[in-house]
């Protein structure tokens, strides 16, 4: 065998492979059927070739001329048994190809070579054989399963010596077409059931643990024993190749080809492509919950680092719509009371100011000059707050947080029974097909409540309306210190002119101040109110 023409075979082929694997997703089910047929060619060839030689002693049993020895001796029967075996190698070997990573493709890049010089140290256990021939076939043999031992253990040594890789659920390629999903998938399900075998996810007893090693260690077998017999299809001398098409013969000159076995070959890889649609356009006629690897696999979707039956993070939103709803319902009806409370402030103002200006309130005032301020406060206050001002809203916030806290308290039980419930206990994560990957919800706090708390706290505080009647009273203290001038006059008029004078006196001076002053007096009373508004609706938290 030559070194550098092997090796630059080689080179050529993987990267063929490894362009084919990358573009498997991406290419229709034709396509993808042409990759399996041009890979499994190869595979078929030193197969195809070993049955060629195996039989080529053994025709001499059938009667020359007869079916069996026609059937035995042709291309039909063999190329049929290599064909279909080097495409079922083929689909390993890319399926496989598909989850590797660097050391799953440094391996297969290792039985190129290891093919090779097994076959050249094998090669002097043959000589001394009557038909070389046979020999090379046994030798090609014994090369194949010797790479695909050696690689076999390196690649459990791997599995055990290297960090096991994250094994995340299947997410459903964009493939062009249905028979290349389904075989990703299928892809996917063989990757998870190796890691499940190396011990990269829980195992389920001894016997399963040892069933599952069994299987994924023949998998793996098969695809290293497809890239081995990929190498001795390129050290195969190329006269040697129309053995593999020719009547079966173990001469030392190859036979003539003829016309069957190309015309056999083209049939069989036309059968395939034809199979590969057919069935192609079978699994896009069934929805995607029924095809095979949906039946095997099971739907989720990721929380966090969690998974769960898909729907669940709908689910949950769901359920903190409904709260927040009932929280903006809570709160527009806190507002529509203020608002309405207010509105109701304002409507007792001109009472307020009516009995203000009034002649036996002026008395009143008069008698209680020393304690003007206090008597002033009580009677707007109750004046303003007649008619139950702010006390709807009032009891509305006082039972609001208590709602609150209990129906947040509510939603968390639900969340955590919801999660508990819909949660996935599946050891192998690549039976899953993931839907959909989120973040965690943000947890409930209950900020809400405690600013439902805090807005109770600051508006009993302020006592209602006392915190306005306060700053009003002051101000018509001040307003009435002002005047005190008049109050004086008032008083010596009643001792000079008599009382029925100083009455009218006084009638007189109300209704003057009264139209001086009302508009302006109303105008502030009403400017409190609304600042008192403004600030009260602000404390008003709003829903999470």
């Amino acid at each position: 065998m030559r070194t550098a023409p092997l090796l630059l075979r080689g080179m050529l082929l993987l990267g063929g492979l490894w362009l084919a694997v990358r573009v498997l997703a991406g290419v229709p089910d034709l396509g993808a059927a042409l990759l399996v047929v041009a890979v499994g060619a190869l595979i078929a060839l030193p197969l195809a070739w070993a049955l060629a030689v195996a039989r080529g002693h053994k025709l001499g049993q059938f009667t020359p001329g007869g079916w069996l020895r026609w059937l035995m001796g042709g291309p039909v029967l063999r190329l049929g048994v290599a064909g279909l075996g080097g495409a079922l190698a083929a689909v390993l070997l890319l399926l496989r190809l598909v989850e590797a990573g660097p050391v799953l493709w440094g391996l297969v890049a290792l039985a190129f070579p290891l093919t090779w010089v097994a076959m050249v140290w094998l090669a002097p256990w043959g000589r001394s054989e009557k038909v070389r021939l046979h020999a090379r076939r046994l030798v090609h043999r014994a090369a194949v399963a010797l790479c695909g031992a050696v690689l076999v253990f390196m690649w459990l040594l791997s599995g055990w010596v290297l960090p096991a890789p994250d094994l995340a659920p299947f997410e459903p390629p964009a493939a062009a077409g249905p028979l290349v999903a389904e075989a990703l998938a299928l892809a996917r399900l063989w990757a998870g059931l190796e890691a499940y075998a190396l011990g990269q996810a829980a195992a389920f007893g001894a016997w399963g643990w040892g069933l599952a090693l069994l299987v994924a260690v023949f998998g793996q077998l098969s695809a290293f024993a497809a890239a081995a017999t990929l190498a001795v299809a390129l050290a195969l001398p190329g006269r040697e190749w129309s053995r593999a098409l020719a009547v079966a013969s173990d001469a030392a000159d190859p036979p003539p080809m003829g016309r069957a076995g190309p015309f056999v070959a083209v049939v069989l890889c036309l059968a395939l492509i034809g199979l590969a649609t057919t069935a192609g356009r079978w699994l896009f006629a069934e929805p995607p919950g029924q095809r095979p690897a949906a039946r095997v696999m099971q739907g989720a979707e990721r929380i966090g680092d969690a998974f769960y039956r898909p729907g669940t993070h709908e689910q949950l939103l769901t359920l903190r719509a409904q709260v927040a709803a009932q929280d903006a319902a809570l709160v527009t009806g806190l507002e529509q009371a203020m608002e309405a409370g207010f509105d109701t402030m304002e409507a007792n103002v001109d009472a307020f100011l009516d009995r203000y200006y009034s002649l036996g309130a002026e008395y009143l005032r008069l008698i209680n000059m020393f304690r003007l301020e206090a008597h002033l406060e009580r009677q707007l206050r109750r004046t303003l707050t007649d008619g139950g001002a702010l006390q709807a809203a009032q009891h509305m916030l006082e039972s609001a947080g208590p709602e609150v806290e209990a129906r947040h308290e509510a939603l968390r039980a639900s969340e955590a029974a919801l999660m508990a419930r819909n949660r996935l206990a599946v050891d192998n994560p690549a039976l899953l097909r993931l839907g959909g990957s989120f973040d965690p919800l943000p947890e409930l706090r209950g900020r809400f409540a405690q600013e439902l708390r805090t807005a109770q706290l600051r508006w009993a505080g302020a006592g209602g309306a006392g915190l306005l009647t306060a700053a009003i009273a002051s101000r018509v203290a001040q307003r009435l210190a002002a005047r005190g001038v008049l109050r004086v006059a008032a008083r010596g008029l009643m001792r000079v002119a008599g009382l029925l004078v100083a009455v009218v006196v006084d009638y007189g001076l109300v209704r003057y101040e009264e139209s001086q002053n009302r508009e302006d007096f109303r105008a502030e009373i009403m400017t409190e109110i609304d600042r008192l508004r403004s600030e009260t609706m602000a404390t008003l938290p709003q829903p999470e």
